[in-house]
């Protein structure tokens, strides 16, 4: 993925992967950033600034 967004000329950003946190008081599963990315993945990329001239 960080190839790709290179490639296509973005700069990426720090990636992390969602999991399950945990279970609130209602007994429903919260879901949160983790360390892995193995099965899912989110990350950001950004359009790097053109020089002035």
């Amino acid at each position: 993925m960080r190839r790709a967004l290179t490639d296509a000329g973005l700069v990426a950003g720090p990636f992390t992967g969602p999991g399950p946190r945990g279970i609130n008081r209602r007994g429903d599963l919260t879901i949160g950033r983790l360390p892995l990315t193995t099965s899912l993945y989110m990350g950001f990329a950004r359009k790097p600034r053109r020089p002035e001239c």
